[in-house]
């Protein structure tokens, strides 16, 4: 961006520097040819003139308000000079860089007026001190409207292209912060996606490696500990399918919905040995992997509490398709009576967030006899 924008002022650098390097050359000529015997004075009005106008060139990219005085000078000085010239050399110097100032995008329009109005008063006053007939001083004072207005024109121009790169560089810098955005929603998501499967995986494990110890050295229980065994072999191969459906949706290739949920609920009916079915409603429609990975975090996490807390009991899960959303419904029988030395744990609270992150909603309680969850997200 840097080496653009260097490019940039180099070259409107050389865009003004070559026509007044040949402006100059010629104004030169002309004044040697044209200049009166005795009116040498205008040589120091051409003088000041030129080197307020190469000054402003010099200075004008790096400190653009500022240039506008010795611009302005460049214009006004050669003005005076108007009715001792045999010539139009004053007047073109005036009109040229009068043309410059009108132009730029520095000055506002009551300074580039004020300029035209001062420098028309000092034509019309050095010329009728130098006694030049009045379709000459007319002329000159057409001419410096003419350039005030070419310069505004050219002023107008430049607006809109300053403003079509200012939406540009906006919208540029729009799209790298939506970038950035998205990388962080994204690294957020696979943090997420590992917490969930490594953490819940691993910490399962952990607690049937400490059963397992306990039950093989304390209370030499060999059938307890192959059973404990079992299970982590199970919570193992659990955990082997929750990552893979985790690199799935990082990869944007998970498996669609209704398979997903079918094979979840068939394996904890075998399992738990525990009667589950599910049903779909309606026409299947694909999801954003986000959507579908937190639908299924939140199915497995209700088929966990249900086997917590209604061992045993029927399981039924369905999956609808209303137009606009997708719902899913989980719904197992009410618990005889509540565990007094089970306390509430952050599967809801965690099944809450989860759906949140992907704008859904999440209802769970009691609906008569059943305990009921539901999550509902746009699609």
């Amino acid at each position: 961006m840097t080496d653009a924008v260097s490019d940039e002022v180099e070259e409107r650098r050389w865009r003004w520097a070559a026509p007044a390097a040949g402006t100059a050359l010629l104004a030169v000529t002309q004044m040697t040819a044209t200049v009166p015997a005795g009116a040498g004075w205008l040589w120091v009005l051409y003088a000041v003139s030129s080197a307020s106008w190469l000054l402003w060139i010099g200075i004008s990219e790096r400190f653009p308000r500022a240039a506008l005085l010795p611009l302005a000078a460049a214009s006004a000085v050669p003005a005076f000079g108007t009715g001792a010239a045999t010539d139009g050399t004053a007047v073109i110097m005036t009109c040229i860089t009068l043309a410059a100032f009108a132009s730029r995008l520095e000055p506002g329009t009551v300074a580039i007026i004020a300029l035209m109005v001062f420098d028309a008063a000092a034509i019309v006053a050095s010329s009728l001190l130098g006694h030049r007939p009045s379709e000459a001083w007319l002329g000159a004072l057409g001419a410096v409207v003419i350039v005030v207005l070419v310069g505004f024109t050219r002023r107008g121009h430049l607006t809109r292209v300053a403003q079509a790169e200012r939406l540009l560089h906006q919208e540029r810098l729009a799209h790298t912060r939506g970038v950035r955005a998205a990388t962080l929603d994204e690294r957020t998501r696979i943090a997420r996606e590992i917490h969930d499967v490594v953490a819940h995986s691993l910490g399962a494990l952990r607690v049937q490696l400490e059963v397992m110890h306990t039950l093989l050295v304390e209370e030499n229980d060999t059938e307890g500990a192959l059973r404990s065994l079992a299970l982590s072999r199970s919570l193992a191969d659990q955990g082997l399918s929750d990552v893979r459906d985790a690199v799935a949706a990082l990869r944007e290739d998970v498996r669609a919905l209704p398979d997903a949920l079918n094979e979840l609920v068939r394996t904890f009916g075998r399992e738990h040995d525990t009667p589950a079915d599910f049903t779909m409603l309606g026409e299947h429609r694909d999801l954003p992997s986000a959507q579908t990975i937190a639908l299924l975090r939140i199915c497995r996490e209700a088929l966990t509490n249900a086997a917590k807390h209604a061992a045993g009991e029927a399981v039924s899960v369905e999956l609808e398709y209303p137009p606009d959303e997708v719902r899913l419904h989980v719904r197992n029988p009410l618990a005889a009576a509540p565990d007094p030395g089970h306390t509430p744990g952050y599967g809801l609270t965690g099944m809450r967030e989860r759906i949140e992150l992907v704008d859904g909603t999440l209802v769970t309680g009691p609906d008569g006899r059943f305990w009921d969850v539901t999550a509902r997200v746009p699609g």
